[in-house]
Protein backbone atom coordinates (compact mmCIF):
# COMPACT_ATOMS: atom_id res chain seq x y z
CA UNK A 1 0.00 0.00 0.00
CA UNK A 2 1.28 3.44 -0.99
CA UNK A 3 0.56 6.67 0.87
CA UNK A 4 -0.31 10.02 -0.69
CA UNK A 5 -1.08 13.58 0.37
CA UNK A 6 -3.56 15.87 -1.36
CA UNK A 7 -2.02 19.20 -2.38
CA UNK A 8 -4.97 20.98 -0.74
CA UNK A 9 -3.21 20.46 2.58
CA UNK A 10 -0.87 23.30 1.58
CA UNK A 11 -3.57 25.68 0.32
CA UNK A 12 -3.79 28.75 2.50
CA UNK A 13 -0.06 28.73 3.27
CA UNK A 14 2.54 30.95 1.61
CA UNK A 15 3.25 28.05 -0.77
CA UNK A 16 -0.32 27.19 -1.71
CA UNK A 17 0.00 28.25 -5.36
CA UNK A 18 3.61 27.17 -5.90
CA UNK A 19 3.61 23.65 -7.35
CA UNK A 20 7.38 23.05 -7.03
CA UNK A 21 7.23 24.14 -3.39
CA UNK A 22 4.21 21.92 -2.68
CA UNK A 23 5.96 18.97 -4.30
CA UNK A 24 9.03 19.59 -2.14
CA UNK A 25 7.01 19.93 1.06
CA UNK A 26 5.04 16.79 0.21
CA UNK A 27 8.23 14.83 -0.35
CA UNK A 28 9.44 15.95 3.09
CA UNK A 29 6.44 14.23 4.69
CA UNK A 30 7.66 10.83 3.52
CA UNK A 31 4.65 9.95 1.37
CA UNK A 32 4.80 8.26 -2.02
CA UNK A 33 2.45 10.54 -4.02
CA UNK A 34 1.09 14.05 -4.17
CA UNK A 35 -2.50 14.27 -5.38
CA UNK A 36 -3.05 17.24 -7.70
CA UNK A 37 -6.04 19.28 -8.82
CA UNK A 38 -6.47 19.73 -12.61
CA UNK A 39 -6.19 23.49 -12.59
CA UNK A 40 -2.50 23.18 -11.75
CA UNK A 41 -1.57 21.15 -14.83
CA UNK A 42 -4.41 20.86 -17.35
CA UNK A 43 -3.52 24.14 -19.08
CA UNK A 44 0.14 23.20 -19.45
CA UNK A 45 1.81 21.82 -22.55
CA UNK A 46 2.65 18.09 -22.50
CA UNK A 47 6.35 18.93 -22.19
CA UNK A 48 5.65 21.09 -19.13
CA UNK A 49 3.65 18.31 -17.49
CA UNK A 50 6.46 15.86 -18.17
CA UNK A 51 8.88 18.31 -16.56
CA UNK A 52 6.55 18.43 -13.54
CA UNK A 53 6.57 14.63 -13.41
CA UNK A 54 10.38 14.64 -13.59
CA UNK A 55 10.59 17.17 -10.76
CA UNK A 56 8.40 14.94 -8.59
CA UNK A 57 10.38 11.83 -9.47
CA UNK A 58 13.63 13.59 -8.57
CA UNK A 59 12.08 14.23 -5.15
CA UNK A 60 11.18 10.55 -4.82
CA UNK A 61 7.42 10.88 -5.23
CA UNK A 62 4.79 10.33 -7.91
CA UNK A 63 1.76 12.36 -8.96
CA UNK A 64 -1.87 11.27 -9.01
CA UNK A 65 -4.79 13.41 -10.14
CA UNK A 66 -8.06 14.26 -8.44
CA UNK A 67 -10.84 16.53 -9.65
CA UNK A 68 -13.51 17.02 -12.26
CA UNK A 69 -15.05 19.65 -14.48
CA UNK A 70 -17.61 22.31 -13.72
CA UNK A 71 -21.28 22.38 -14.69
CA UNK A 72 -20.29 23.33 -18.25
CA UNK A 73 -18.90 19.80 -18.75
CA UNK A 74 -21.14 17.65 -16.53
CA UNK A 75 -21.29 14.02 -17.70
CA UNK A 76 -24.71 13.65 -16.07
CA UNK A 77 -26.27 16.80 -17.56
CA UNK A 78 -29.55 16.58 -19.47
CA UNK A 79 -27.89 18.64 -22.22
CA UNK A 80 -26.19 16.59 -24.97
CA UNK A 81 -23.74 19.41 -25.71
CA UNK A 82 -22.72 19.64 -22.05
CA UNK A 83 -22.20 15.87 -21.87
CA UNK A 84 -20.07 16.05 -25.03
CA UNK A 85 -18.00 18.80 -23.40
CA UNK A 86 -17.62 16.46 -20.43
CA UNK A 87 -16.27 13.68 -22.62
CA UNK A 88 -13.87 16.15 -24.28
CA UNK A 89 -12.72 17.09 -20.77
CA UNK A 90 -12.16 13.39 -20.04
CA UNK A 91 -9.90 13.13 -23.09
CA UNK A 92 -7.87 16.11 -21.86
CA UNK A 93 -7.64 14.69 -18.36
CA UNK A 94 -6.53 11.26 -19.53
CA UNK A 95 -3.86 12.76 -21.78
CA UNK A 96 -2.65 14.96 -18.92
CA UNK A 97 -2.65 12.06 -16.46
CA UNK A 98 -0.56 10.06 -18.92
CA UNK A 99 1.95 12.92 -19.20
CA UNK A 100 2.18 12.94 -15.40
CA UNK A 101 2.41 9.13 -15.24
CA UNK A 102 -0.57 9.10 -12.86
CA UNK A 103 -1.97 5.60 -12.23
CA UNK A 104 -5.40 6.84 -11.13
CA UNK A 105 -7.75 9.74 -11.84
CA UNK A 106 -10.26 10.20 -9.03
CA UNK A 107 -12.93 12.66 -8.01
CA UNK A 108 -16.50 13.66 -8.74
CA UNK A 109 -15.65 13.43 -12.43
CA UNK A 110 -18.96 11.70 -13.23
CA UNK A 111 -20.95 14.89 -12.60
CA UNK A 112 -20.30 18.22 -10.84
CA UNK A 113 -19.15 18.61 -7.26
CA UNK A 114 -21.78 20.31 -5.07
CA UNK A 115 -24.56 19.71 -7.61
CA UNK A 116 -28.04 19.22 -6.15
CA UNK A 117 -31.47 18.65 -7.71
CA UNK A 118 -33.16 21.88 -8.73
CA UNK A 119 -36.59 20.75 -7.56
CA UNK A 120 -38.08 19.44 -4.33
CA UNK A 121 -39.59 15.99 -3.81
CA UNK A 122 -40.92 14.25 -5.89
CA UNK A 123 -39.16 16.17 -8.68
CA UNK A 124 -35.79 15.54 -7.01
CA UNK A 125 -36.29 11.77 -7.28
CA UNK A 126 -36.92 12.07 -11.02
CA UNK A 127 -33.90 14.36 -11.46
CA UNK A 128 -31.69 11.91 -9.60
CA UNK A 129 -32.80 8.99 -11.77
CA UNK A 130 -32.33 10.93 -15.03
CA UNK A 131 -28.93 12.22 -13.93
CA UNK A 132 -27.89 8.67 -13.09
CA UNK A 133 -29.01 7.44 -16.53
CA UNK A 134 -27.11 10.22 -18.34
CA UNK A 135 -24.11 9.58 -16.12
CA UNK A 136 -24.03 5.87 -16.98
CA UNK A 137 -24.37 6.58 -20.71
CA UNK A 138 -21.42 8.99 -20.52
CA UNK A 139 -19.35 6.54 -18.49
CA UNK A 140 -19.96 3.89 -21.14
CA UNK A 141 -18.36 6.28 -23.65
CA UNK A 142 -15.54 6.94 -21.21
CA UNK A 143 -15.02 3.20 -20.92
CA UNK A 144 -14.29 3.03 -24.65
CA UNK A 145 -11.73 5.82 -24.25
CA UNK A 146 -10.02 4.05 -21.39
CA UNK A 147 -8.98 1.17 -23.65
CA UNK A 148 -6.22 3.45 -24.93
CA UNK A 149 -4.95 4.47 -21.47
CA UNK A 150 -3.23 2.70 -18.61
CA UNK A 151 -5.17 4.45 -15.88
CA UNK A 152 -7.96 3.66 -13.43
CA UNK A 153 -10.94 5.91 -12.74
CA UNK A 154 -11.91 6.32 -9.10
CA UNK A 155 -15.39 7.84 -8.94
CA UNK A 156 -15.48 9.61 -5.59
CA UNK A 157 -18.47 8.66 -3.47
CA UNK A 158 -19.24 11.78 -1.46
CA UNK A 159 -21.86 12.67 1.13
CA UNK A 160 -25.37 13.97 0.54
CA UNK A 161 -24.32 17.60 1.01
CA UNK A 162 -21.84 17.45 -1.89
CA UNK A 163 -23.58 15.31 -4.54
CA UNK A 164 -26.85 13.49 -5.11
CA UNK A 165 -26.28 10.80 -7.77
CA UNK A 166 -24.56 8.27 -5.50
CA UNK A 167 -23.66 8.48 -1.83
CA UNK A 168 -22.76 4.92 -0.82
CA UNK A 169 -20.36 2.24 -2.00
CA UNK A 170 -23.27 0.06 -3.07
CA UNK A 171 -24.72 2.82 -5.24
CA UNK A 172 -21.28 3.51 -6.68
CA UNK A 173 -20.62 -0.14 -7.53
CA UNK A 174 -23.97 -0.29 -9.33
CA UNK A 175 -23.05 2.69 -11.53
CA UNK A 176 -19.50 1.41 -12.12
CA UNK A 177 -20.77 -2.00 -13.20
CA UNK A 178 -23.33 -0.39 -15.51
CA UNK A 179 -20.48 1.47 -17.25
CA UNK A 180 -19.26 -1.84 -18.66
CA UNK A 181 -15.61 -0.98 -18.02
CA UNK A 182 -13.41 -2.69 -15.44
CA UNK A 183 -11.30 0.47 -15.32
CA UNK A 184 -14.17 2.55 -13.91
CA UNK A 185 -14.04 1.99 -10.17
CA UNK A 186 -14.52 3.90 -6.91
CA UNK A 187 -12.73 6.25 -4.57
CA UNK A 188 -14.01 5.70 -1.04
CA UNK A 189 -13.30 8.44 1.48
CA UNK A 190 -13.36 7.90 5.24
CA UNK A 191 -14.80 11.40 5.79
CA UNK A 192 -17.77 10.75 3.49
CA UNK A 193 -18.29 7.14 4.56
CA UNK A 194 -18.46 8.28 8.18
CA UNK A 195 -21.55 10.29 7.21
CA UNK A 196 -23.31 7.94 4.79
CA UNK A 197 -22.41 4.30 5.38
CA UNK A 198 -24.02 2.16 8.06
CA UNK A 199 -20.64 0.42 8.38
CA UNK A 200 -17.63 1.72 6.48
CA UNK A 201 -15.76 -1.58 6.94
CA UNK A 202 -18.57 -3.36 5.09
CA UNK A 203 -18.51 -0.63 2.43
CA UNK A 204 -14.80 -1.08 1.78
CA UNK A 205 -15.22 -4.85 1.64
CA UNK A 206 -18.24 -4.54 -0.68
CA UNK A 207 -16.33 -2.40 -3.20
CA UNK A 208 -13.35 -4.74 -3.04
CA UNK A 209 -15.44 -7.89 -3.40
CA UNK A 210 -16.91 -6.39 -6.57
CA UNK A 211 -13.41 -5.48 -7.88
CA UNK A 212 -14.27 -1.78 -7.88
CA UNK A 213 -11.99 -0.28 -5.23
CA UNK A 214 -9.45 1.88 -7.07
CA UNK A 215 -8.49 4.41 -4.42
CA UNK A 216 -8.97 5.58 -0.83
CA UNK A 217 -8.97 8.93 0.98
CA UNK A 218 -8.22 9.10 4.69
CA UNK A 219 -8.71 11.72 7.36
CA UNK A 220 -10.26 12.20 10.75
CA UNK A 221 -13.99 12.94 10.92
CA UNK A 222 -13.26 16.70 11.03
CA UNK A 223 -10.79 16.43 8.10
CA UNK A 224 -7.65 16.66 10.19
CA UNK A 225 -4.62 14.52 9.33
CA UNK A 226 -5.35 10.89 10.36
CA UNK A 227 -3.69 10.16 13.67
CA UNK A 228 -5.99 7.80 15.58
CA UNK A 229 -7.06 10.28 18.25
CA UNK A 230 -10.56 10.90 16.87
CA UNK A 231 -13.70 8.81 16.57
CA UNK A 232 -12.79 6.89 13.40
CA UNK A 233 -12.27 3.16 13.95
CA UNK A 234 -8.85 2.99 12.34
CA UNK A 235 -7.92 -0.42 13.72
CA UNK A 236 -10.93 -1.96 11.98
CA UNK A 237 -10.12 -0.08 8.78
CA UNK A 238 -6.57 -1.42 8.90
CA UNK A 239 -7.96 -4.90 9.48
CA UNK A 240 -10.17 -4.86 6.40
CA UNK A 241 -7.38 -3.40 4.26
CA UNK A 242 -5.18 -6.31 5.28
CA UNK A 243 -7.93 -8.84 4.64
CA UNK A 244 -8.63 -7.56 1.13
CA UNK A 245 -4.87 -7.14 0.51
CA UNK A 246 -5.31 -3.54 -0.56
CA UNK A 247 -2.18 -2.61 -2.50
CA UNK A 248 -3.09 0.69 -4.12
CA UNK A 249 -2.89 4.23 -2.75
CA UNK A 250 -4.48 5.76 0.32
CA UNK A 251 -4.32 9.56 0.29
CA UNK A 252 -4.54 11.92 3.24
CA UNK A 253 -6.90 14.76 2.30
CA UNK A 254 -6.79 17.25 5.19
CA UNK A 255 -8.52 20.61 4.71
CA UNK A 256 -7.38 22.54 7.75
CA UNK A 257 -6.91 26.28 7.06
CA UNK A 258 -9.58 28.97 6.73
CA UNK A 259 -7.23 30.85 4.40
CA UNK A 260 -7.29 28.01 1.86
CA UNK A 261 -8.73 28.85 -1.56
CA UNK A 262 -11.39 26.15 -1.21
CA UNK A 263 -12.21 26.82 2.46
CA UNK A 264 -15.64 28.25 1.69
CA UNK A 265 -16.61 25.30 -0.51
CA UNK A 266 -15.37 22.72 2.01
CA UNK A 267 -17.00 24.67 4.88
CA UNK A 268 -13.73 25.12 6.77
CA UNK A 269 -14.91 27.87 9.13
CA UNK A 270 -12.18 27.42 11.77
CA UNK A 271 -8.48 26.69 11.58
CA UNK A 272 -7.79 23.10 12.55
CA UNK A 273 -4.26 24.04 13.53
CA UNK A 274 -3.61 26.29 16.50
CA UNK A 275 -2.43 29.67 15.34
CA UNK A 276 0.14 30.65 14.47
CA UNK A 277 0.70 27.44 12.51
CA UNK A 278 4.08 26.75 10.94
CA UNK A 279 5.07 24.89 7.79
CA UNK A 280 7.49 22.79 9.82
CA UNK A 281 4.66 21.73 12.09
CA UNK A 282 2.45 20.90 9.11
CA UNK A 283 5.20 18.80 7.54
CA UNK A 284 5.79 16.96 10.81
CA UNK A 285 2.07 16.31 11.33
CA UNK A 286 1.67 14.90 7.82
CA UNK A 287 4.77 12.76 8.32
CA UNK A 288 3.20 11.30 11.46
CA UNK A 289 -0.06 10.75 9.59
CA UNK A 290 1.71 8.80 6.86
CA UNK A 291 3.48 6.66 9.44
CA UNK A 292 0.16 6.07 11.20
CA UNK A 293 -1.50 4.85 8.00
CA UNK A 294 1.40 2.56 7.16
CA UNK A 295 1.16 1.10 10.64
CA UNK A 296 -2.46 0.10 10.05
CA UNK A 297 -1.50 -2.67 7.64
CA UNK A 298 1.72 -3.90 9.22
Amino acid sequence: MKIGLHMGYWWGTDFGSDVPAMLSLTAQTGVDYMEMNPRYYLHLAPSERKDMRKRAQDLGIGIIVNGGAGEEADLSSDSPSVRKAGLDFCHQMLDAATDLDAPVWSGVMYSTWLRRPTGAYPQSVYERQKAREYCIASLQELGHMLKDYDILIGMEIVNRYEQFIMNTAEEGVSVAEASGSEKIQLLLDVFHMNIEEDNMIDAIRYASDHHRLAHLHAGESNRRVPCGNGNIHWKEIGGVLKRIRYNRIIVMEPFVLTSAENAHRTCTWRNLYLEPYSIDHMVDTARKGAAFLRGLVQ
